[in-house]
C-alpha cells in the first residue's frame, strides 16, 4: 500500500551507542563541565575524553558521577569554575541529600584505573578536598526547571519539639 510508505517513520531511539557518555554543562567563567553519566561512561570520560590538563572531581565516600572541568594548557581555572565543578560532583552522587560534603579534586592526569576493580573506579594521587554546600541558588543556576529546598545551616542545640494542640 502507498498509505504505509507516505506514513511519518517512527522517532528512533538513540543506541546506547549514539549518545555522549557525559552531561555538558557552563561554568560561570564559560568553561566546559563534562558529567559522566553512568560507571562505564566515567570511565570513558575520564580515560579516553579528559586530558591531563583537565580538572577531575567526585564526591568522596559516596558512589557518584566523575565531572571534568575542561582547562587550558598553562592556564589555573577560576574560582568559581571549580566551585560549579564541585557543585555538581556533589549533586549527581548519592550524597545529594546531605546539606554539604566534600569533593575530592585533581588533575585528570592524577587519576590512574583501579585494577580489577568495577568500572569507574580509580585511584587518586596529588588530590584535595572541598567542602561543598549544596546551594538551591547555584544549582537553580544549572538547573532552572528545578525546585530545590533550601536546607539551610543546621541548628544548634537539641531538636526543638512543639506541641501539636
Amino acid at each position: 500500500r502507498d498509505d504505509a510508505r507516505d506514513a511519518p517513520a517512527a522517532p528512533v531511539r538513540p543506541t546506547r551507542d549514539d549518545r555522549e557518555p557525559f552531561m555538558r554543562f557552563r561554568a560561570s567563567d564559560g568553561s566546559d563541565i563534562l558529567v559522566g553519566r553512568s560507571a562505564r561512561d566515567n570511565e570513558t570520560l575520564t580515560f579516553r575524553v579528559a586530558n591531563g590538563s583537565d580538572r577531575w572531581f567526585h564526591a568522596r565516600d559516596f558512589q557518584g558521577s566523575h565531572v571534568v572541568l575542561r582547562g587550558q594548557r598553562g592556564k589555573e581555572p577560576q574560582a568559581a569554575a571549580l566551585d560549579d565543578a564541585a557543585l555538581l560532583a556533589a549533586w549527581f552522587s548519592k550524597g545529594r541529600e546531605e546539606r554539604a560534603l566534600d569533593v575530592t579534586t585533581t588533575d585528570v592526569k592524577h587519576i590512574r584505573p583501579a585494577k580489577d576493580a568495577a568500572p569507574g573506579r580509580v585511584h587518586v594521587s596529588n588530590g584535595r578536598t572541598i567542602r561543598v554546600r549544596l546551594d538551591p541558588v547555584k544549582l537553580k543556576r544549572f538547573f532552572p526547571d528545578r525546585e530545590f529546598l533550601d536546607r539551610g545551616p543546621r541548628p544548634k542545640g537539641p531538636p526543638i519539639r512543639r506541641r501539636v494542640s
